[in-house]
Order: structure tokens, then C-alpha cells, then sequence
């Protein structure tokens, strides 16, 4: 390999792989999604996304209802506007499946240069196999989002496309701003003294933007923090110390939840990949993941939050490339006695892989995205009912999840002032009252609901299963 030995993995003499493979791994995860989108069609009904759709509405109305309503889901700047004018969660489904599509290409693309052609395969295939690349495609997710732009931003780092990958990670940055460490990748790259000032000041310019996005649209500069303190009060829980984050990222998230006794094959295919060259420690593929994870302890310490395991599929992404990688290493070894194995040794190692994914896919399915199907239909039943029956100046309370889906799908035109959050207003008096048990975030955001009930003073509109729409008697 050419170059000094900190950038020997910067020009890979890897061929580029034909147009053909890499259309047929785009169009496998593209229409992997829109099928799974036909299974869960209620995944695409995610507050987030409603959540993008009732903030683009507001800045074309000019509205700031939702100034100073510290437990709204904050705007994430690049998705606000590249979702938020859609206004439709099929056309989202859709813009997110094929950016999953381009997801496949890039991690095909750096297997290659970092696995070859078996590590590729392989990562692919996990990857294929994995619930969360389903079910984050279809929510739209931030950090699905997030591993599309890091991961392109690695591709073209390895090919010596810095200046793209700088604006890449700008991207990632615009979507959270825990990414602007990754920025530090650039500090090794064989540019000139200008144009790594100019790569390193991108992400400040995207934190400049995304604290102009908040102050437009909550009315504050800091509006993330506000939330992530909100959010904690509401739960009744603790934001997580910025010590523990390791131990939940890489050990309850990583290897308790989702891989198991297959993380063994990560931990194999990591160790030997550093090992053949320390020079790796300074590898895009190595550095950049780890940057981000970074930027999630520097968040905890500054401002502990609750993590949530999708907060770090992008590392579970990363992850599984070194598992593709240490079933290939593990199969050649066993190949040097049994050369004609090797192929069933490969396939053997993915169907471990893929089983693990499937059962981490049923259990999300029981638990999960069956019981939250039912209730995101609820909740677009009661914003059928609020579209019809609301009166001006008509409060509703409801759960704190359901918020984004009744703002924008109610047409109200006042969302922040007319819909509040349950778990921020207690017992409180209203003039609606949306009941879903398993949606609220504590037992006495529940209870307070029970309490408003049990006053007689309301009566029931729409009721589905365990849950329903409610309204006060004898409004005025």
C-alpha cells in the first residue's frame, strides 16, 4: 500500500465493484423495506416524523405555538426539511428506503476495501437481516439517517474524496450534532493546512444552524437541552452519568439485547483486524464510529440524558462489519484443513448471525410492534375525532408519544397551546382527554388521566380496546 504508514489504509488497491452488484444490493434493501412497510404499516406513524411534519407547517403558516413547550420533540434541522415538506408518511417511507438502499451500497463498498469480497458479502447479508435497518427505515429515524451519511462519509474518505466527506459529515451534523467529533477524522487527512481548517470548520457551521432551527421553531437557542431535562422530570427517571454509557452501549445494548454469543465473532474479527496493522487505529472505519460514540459521552457529561438503544444502531452497524469480518478469519482457519468448507463455513456464520437477528425480530414484533401498531391506529382514529368535534379554544390532553401524530393529523392550528401532554399537566381540567393506558410515560401520568375520568364530568366519544377519546359535558 502506498503512502506513510499513519495513512496506509488510504488509497486501497480494490477495484470498483461492477454497477451491477451494487444496483441489485440497492434494489434488495430498497424493496426489503417497502415490503416491510407493507407488514408495519403503522412503524412510518413515528412522533418524530409527525413531529417534522407539524414544525414544517408551522414555518410555512409562521406560527410559534410550540415555543417554550420544553417536552416536544425537538427539530432535527436537515430532517425537518427534507421530510417535513413531504406532509405524507408513505412518501417517507418511500425517501427513507432509498436512502437505505444507498446505505447497502456504501457498506458493500467499504467491506471490500477493509474485508474483501467475502467481508463485504457478509456484512451485507447481516445487515439485511437486521430488525433495526427494517424498522429505523420505516420511522425515518435520526439515526438511521445518521449511519447513511457516516457510513457514505467512511466510503469516501477511502477513496480520497475529502472534501465530499466533509460535507457528508455536515449532513450527519445537521441531524445531530453528536456527530461534529467525527469532524476529527479530517485531522489526518493528507490535505493541505487550509482545507482541513476548512473540513474541521463544517460541523461548527451545522451547530450554528441547527441552534438558528431551534430558536425558530421552540423559541429556544437550547431548546435540546431543554428537552432532554424535560423529558427526565416526565419520566421520573435519571439521565444516564457519561461512566455508564460504555457499559450500555457495548454490553447491554451490543451484546445482552441484540447479539448475544454472536458478539464473539465482532470481538474476533476487531482484534484481528487491528492486529494485521496498527496503523488501523487511525482507519476512518475504526476512528470515525468511535467519534460518534465519543460525542454521546461528551453529551452525557454536559447534559446526562436517557439513552435509547436506536440512539446507537449506527455503532451496531459498525459492529457488524467486524463480525462479517470475523467469520471470515475464523473460516479460513478452519479452511486450511478442509479448503473445500470454506464456502459452508461463510454460510454457517451468516445464518448464526441472521438467526439471532430473527429472534430479536420476533420478540420486537410480540412485544413491541404489534401492541404499537394497535395504538398508533388509536391515536389516528382520535385525530379523526378531534378534526370533527374540537371547538376553537378546546384543550386536549393526551400521552406524550401521541402528541406529534394528534398535532398533525387533527389539522389544529394551534397544536402547542390546544394539545398538551398528559404527563406535564396532571389532573388538571380539559376539554378532551385522549386514554391510552400503555402509552404513558409513569403509572401517575396514567393515574391523573383515571382521576379526570373518574370526576363524571366527561363523556366517552370513541372508544378502541383499552382506549379512548373522551370529552367534558356541558361546554360552554
Amino acid at each position: 500500500m502506498a503512502g506513510s504508514k499513519l495513512h496506509a489504509w488510504e488509497f486501497p488497491l480494490i477495484l470498483i465493484p461492477p454497477v451491477w452488484i451494487m444496483v441489485g444490493i440497492a434494489s434488495i434493501y430498497f424493496l426489503s423495506s417497502i415490503l416491510a412497510g407493507w407488514f408495519y404499516p403503522m412503524q412510518s406513524f413515528e412522533p418524530d416524523l409527525a413531529a417534522y411534519f407539524v414544525f414544517f407547517r408551522e414555518f410555512m403558516s409562521g406560527g410559534d405555538s410550540l415555543h417554550g413547550l420544553g417536552y416536544f420533540n425537538h427539530p432535527k434541522a436537515l430532517l425537518v426539511f427534507l421530510l417535513g415538506p413531504l406532509g405524507n408518511h408513505l412518501a417517507a417511507i418511500f425517501l427513507s428506503a432509498a436512502f437505505c438502499g444507498l446505505l447497502g451500497v456504501v457498506v458493500y463498498q467499504i467491506g471490500l476495501r477493509c474485508f474483501g469480497v467475502e467481508g463485504a458479502l457478509l456484512w451485507v447479508g447481516i445487515l439485511l437481516f437486521d430488525p433495526g435497518r427494517i424498522f429505523y427505515t420505516l420511522q425515518s429515524g435520526a439515526d438511521f439517517y445518521v449511519a447513511v451519511f457516516l457510513f457514505s462519509a467512511i466510503s469516501l474518505c477511502l477513496t480520497g474524496r475529502w472534501a465530499s466527506a466533509g460535507f457528508v459529515v455536515f449532513l450527519a451534523c445537521l441531524v445531530k450534532p453528536v456527530a461534529v467529533p467525527c469532524a476529527l477524522q479530517f485531522l489526518l487527512a493528507p490535505v493541505s493546512r487550509a482545507r482541513r481548517l476548512a473540513l474541521l470548520t463544517l460541523p461548527a457551521l451545522a451547530v450554528g444552524v441547527t441552534l438558528a432551527v431551534h430558536k425558530i421553531f421552540l423559541g429556544s437557542w437550547l431548546a435540546p437541552g431543554n428537552f432532554l431535562a424535560e423529558f427526565a422530570r416526565l419520566r421520573q427517571v435519571p439521565g444516564t452519568p457519561f461512566w455508564e454509557l460504555p457499559h450500555f452501549v457495548f454490553w447491554e445494548f451490543l451484546v445482552r439485547n441484540r447479539l448475544g454469543w454472536t458478539a464473539l465473532f465482532g470481538c474476533v474479527g476487531f482484534c484481528v483486524w487491528i492486529w494485521r496493522d496498527r496503523a488501523r487505529l487511525c482507519h476512518p472505519l475504526f476512528l470515525m464510529p468511535v467519534l460518534l460514540f465519543l460525542g454521546y459521552v461528551l453529551l452525557a457529561a454536559s447534559n446526562p440524558f436517557m439513552p435509547f438503544f436506536r440512539f446507537f444502531w449506527p455503532i451496531e452497524v459498525w459492529f457488524a462489519g467486524y463480525s462479517a469480518y470475523g467469520i471470515y478469519c475464523l473460516a479460513k482457519i478452519v479452511a486450511r484443513k478442509f479448503p473445500s468448507a470454506f464456502p459452508a463455513l461463510l454460510f454457517l456464520g451468516l445464518v448464526a448471525l441472521a438467526t439471532q437477528s430473527l429472534l430479536i425480530w420476533n420478540k420486537y414484533h410480540v412485544s413491541i410492534a404489534r401492541p404499537m401498531e394497535t395504538e398508533r391506529r388509536f391515536f389516528l382514529k382520535a385525530a379523526d375525532v378531534l378534526k370533527t368535534g374540537m371547538a376553537d379554544g378546546d384543550t386536549v390532553v393526551a400521552p406524550l408519544a401521541s402528541l406529534p401524530i394528534l398535532m398533525f393529523h387533527s389539522g389544529s392550528q394551534n397544536p402547542g397551546r390546544s394539545i398538551l401532554a398528559q404527563e406535564s399537566v396532571g389532573a388538571s381540567d380539559f376539554d378532551w382527554l385522549v386514554w391510552a393506558p400503555r402509552s404513558y410515560l409513569t403509572g401517575p401520568a396514567a393515574g391523573a388521566a383515571r382521576k379526570i375520568l373518574d370526576s363524571g364530568g366527561y363523556e366517552l366519544i370513541c372508544l378502541d380496546s383499552n382506549s379512548g377519546v373522551w370529552r367534558k359535558n356541558h361546554r360552554e
